[in-house]
């Protein structure tokens, strides 16, 4: 098993809570702007204080110009995506969104292949071949009935989900390309999600948003979740970074594509949220690809 499997792996299971948490968000009809706003916060907050100690209560040093320069690129597009797959869940179902939303894999794969040069092994290889035919059958399929719930709108779902997609994969080059440096990670996490509260912070003023008040809806939910998002977005990201600075980022990208499992179980048995024969045979080939890949 290769050094970066296990921070990979790791790092899987906590963006597949991640993605459940923003279902459960989403099916609560919490303010998308206030949940990412709140996640940006929180994971800035975390990454500045575990900076301060490890450097001694002087942190800004290690905020260099190559820092925020790679940090402005992957606030925005992390933002973009989080905010259109949140979208998205309104619209479609997770059996949907989540697998649409991994097509962010193939993008990133294919940059792996032309810019970072990856070579995997024949298994491996037939790992990547698996992902793609899930992304596939997952694409391809259109369910007839999604449980209890009625999405009059999925293409619009749809779309939301690809979109994220394309805003998710620039943002893992982004990381790529500064795991590769000598660049502070934590001062990166940190400008990036600090970046990303600002960016939801205009967009909230901009469309002159108040904090909820109350009720199912108010701004304790959206605290509660914009904290657990972000708590373990902290530790998520830090886990993927490594991993882009041990391994090829076409092999990590298509493990944490994987993640996708998680809320995709979880809605069936919380929502009632049905899966077609393709999303079942389509999460069993995921499993099969995730342990090809992890071959050495």
């Amino acid at each position: 098993m290769p050094a970066w499997f296990i921070p990979v792996i790791a790092a899987t299971f906590i963006y597949g809570a991640i993605n459940f948490l923003y279902k459960v968000a989403a099916e609560r009809q919490l303010h998308s702007d206030r949940i990412v706003n709140m996640v940006g916060a929180a994971v800035a907050l975390l990454s500045l204080l575990t900076l301060t100690v490890a450097q001694r209560g002087n942190p800004f040093p290690v905020f260099t110009r190559g820092v925020f320069l790679y940090a402005f690129f992957n606030g925005l597009f992390f933002g973009l995506g989080a905010l259109t797959k949140f979208a998205a869940l309104r619209h479609a179902p997770a059996g949907t969104v989540f697998p649409l939303n991994r097509l962010n894999n193939m993008m990133v794969m294919l940059a792996g292949f032309l810019f970072f040069g990856d070579r995997p092994s024949v298994v491996q290889a037939a790992g990547l071949a698996l992902t793609i035919l899930v992304i596939a059958l997952v694409s391809l399929d259109r369910p007839d009935s999604s449980g209890g719930h009625n999405f009059p709108h999925r293409k619009r779902g749809v779309v939301c989900a690809l979109l994220s997609a394309t805003c998710t994969a620039a943002s893992m080059t982004v990381g790529k390309l500064l795991a590769d440096t000598q660049e502070n990670r934590l001062a990166y996490i940190c400008c990036s999600y600090f970046l990303v509260f600002l960016i939801t912070s205009v967009m909230t003023t901009v469309r002159k948003g108040s904090l909820p008040r109350g009720g199912r809806t108010g701004w304790m939910p959206v605290l509660v979740f914009g904290l657990m998002i972000g708590g373990l977005n902290y530790g998520g990201y830090f886990l993927v970074l490594k991993g882009f600075g041990m391994g090829p980022i076409s092999l990590v990208q298509a493990i944490l594509s994987m993640s996708m499992v998680i809320p995709i179980a979880l809605s069936c048995v919380v929502y009632r949220e049905r899966l077609s024969p393709a999303n079942k045979l389509a999460i069993v080939l995921a499993v099969i690809s995730a342990a090809l890949i992890s071959s050495p």
